[in-house]
């Protein structure tokens, strides 16, 4: 069987979003309060497909930044917290600008479907290295 490289590049960006569900999951275990979105940025952002997918597999809406690169406005919102110049969150949220917003369209079934599928695919390559 012939794999043709667009299989390849999807299976790729698929990878990307599972990958970052895992770690949003991780980070979920941890928060008081739940995520209810992701901001994205840099070179990955721009593939429309992957922010679609990254929302049908979180099952909460992926923003994409209206900044190519945003970790440096991420180090200077919370310099600025620290010295006081923003005082609120609805300081920063006016700062952060959104270009445009992917919801997911992933029914609930076919989201576990798909995330038990990755989990096993996981597993699967991990136990193969152990051998």
């Amino acid at each position: 069987m012939q794999v043709a490289r667009a299989h390849v590049v999807r299976a790729a960006l698929e990878s990307i979003a599972y990958q970052v569900a895992d770690v949003v999951e991780l980070a979920m275990r941890d928060l008081t309060t739940p995520l209810r979105e992701l901001c994205i940025d840099g070179e990955s952002a721009k593939n429309d497909f992957l922010m679609q997918f990254q929302a049908d597999i979180l099952g909460f809406p992926v923003k994409r930044l209206g900044l190519e690169e945003a970790s440096g406005l991420g180090s200077a919102i919370l310099n600025c917290c620290a010295c006081g110049i923003y005082t609120s969150v609805q300081e920063i949220r006016e700062v952060r600008k959104i270009s445009e917003i992917c919801i997911p369209d992933m029914k609930p079934d076919e989201r576990i479907k798909n995330r038990q599928g990755w989990l096993q695919a996981v597993h699967a390559v991990m136990l193969s290295a152990k051998r």
